[in-house]
């Protein structure tokens, strides 16, 4: 980790007591980011989910070393986002990690990016694209709401979407976002009234392994008017916020989080 990312902030401030989160996609990048922050903000106990048995496991493991004291509260599930017939099963089984305690906050994040361009697009790259992100989204999200409505859990579910979503949608991966962050406003709207808040984030270019980026890579960026690509802590940061108390009344929103990229004057994508 270089000079720049340790100059970053990790929320540390328990405003997450009593809170029992799910984070899919938790095993590395922003779902990882989100899941230590969470820990640190004083969750309950947490679920973190992957489609890698590997990768899982090598997370759940550097969450417990650096959280010793909740090692038992760090758990984790495979989740397969292709397999939408099994979704129930599985959330059942998640749900059942969290014994006699209930889920009150679910965290989409899990999702895939091909670069493909318009013009060399495959309809594999494109059913791959749609149904994890955003296919799958869409009937993770109808069985949690139905959930929290069944329990009458006043709780969070947050989407992370993408600053994507905002530019004119040229491949299939700024349209599943396009999708995702309107089903967010959707929800929100649907969920308020069983006092359940639906929001999302939109993250600009992130330093995560989905864009190849490693430990020891330079974070600068010349397409972000901020100058570097933000940091998964910094989204993590946002989303601690947005899914404690203190952002109960924030409700609908998709919160940007770009360094001024798809928000100010100049691309900061080719097309």
């Amino acid at each position: 980790m270089n000079d720049n990312q340790n100059k970053i902030l990790v929320w540390k401030q328990p405003v997450l007591y009593q809170k029992n989160i799910v984070v899919t996609g938790g095993t590395s990048g922003i779902g990882f980011a989100i899941a230590n922050t969470c820990l640190y903000a004083g969750c309950e106990k947490i679920v973190i989910t992957g489609r890698n048995e590997k990768k899982l496991k090598e997370a759940i493991d550097k969450l417990r070393k650096e959280h010793p004291e909740k090692a038992e509260c760090v758990l984790g599930s495979l989740l397969d986002l292709e397999s939408i017939k099994d979704f129930q099963e599985k959330f059942n089984e998640i749900i059942s990690m969290f014994g006699q305690t209930k889920v009150n906050i679910w965290i989409n994040n899990a999702g895939i990016y091909f670069g493909t361009r318009f013009g060399n697009v495959s309809e594999k790259e494109w059913d791959s694209l749609m149904n994890t992100n955003l296919k799958a989204q869409y009937f993770i999200c109808q069985i949690v709401a139905n959930y929290m409505i069944d329990q009458k859990i006043k709780g969070n579910i947050l989407n992370i979407c993408s600053s994507s979503s905002y530019r004119p949608s040229i491949d299939p991966y700024m349209i599943s976002k396009l999708g995702m962050s309107g089903l967010t406003l959707g929800m929100a709207k649907k969920l308020i009234s069983h006092g359940i808040v639906v929001n999302g984030i939109a993250p600009g270019p992130t330093f995560t392994p989905m864009l190849n980026k490693k430990e020891g890579d330079s974070l600068e960026h010349g397409g972000v008017p901020a100058g570097r690509y933000i940091l998964p802590q910094e989204v993590a940061n946002l989303a601690v916020f947005l899914i404690s108390p203190m952002g109960r009344m924030i409700v609908g929103d998709v919160v940007k989080i770009t360094g001024g990229s798809a928000v100010v004057t100049f691309d900061d994508v080719n097309y």
